[in-house]
């Protein structure tokens, strides 16, 4: 009885006497591995092509990002140049102002001298 025991379980896991050979334990053992690894390349695939789809995804949103940046900075860069024109300006103004000024003051000088002569 314990010999039938032993000869059912080596049945039922594949460890009969015919299998004791090398070859055909390594044809049974690549079987389940064949299996093993084609159940595990598909969620690593699905995984795979996730990570496009979220890297074709962050590719997309930084481009958008990037042309947001360069209006921003055509118009900073417009803003700039018209700030730059218009402190010119002020600048040539204050300049016509104090040389009108400096004519002022030379004119005074002179009728206050021809007062005192």
């Amino acid at each position: 009885s314990e010999k039938v025991k032993t000869l059912l379980s080596n049945a039922r896991f594949g460890r009969l006497s015919c299998q004791s050979d090398p070859y055909s334990t390594l044809l049974r053992d690549s079987e389940h591995v064949k299996e093993d690894v084609l159940n595990e390349q598909i969620p690593m695939k699905n995984a795979y092509e996730t990570q496009l789809v979220q890297l074709e995804e962050l590719i997309i949103q930084q481009r958008k990002q990037v042309q947001t940046l360069k209006i921003a900075l055509d118009n900073t860069e417009k803003r700039f140049i018209l700030l730059a024109e218009e402190l010119e300006k002020e600048r040539k103004e204050k300049d016509r102002l104090q040389t009108y000024q400096s004519q002022l003051l030379l004119a005074q000088e002179e009728k206050f001298q021809l007062r005192n002569e």
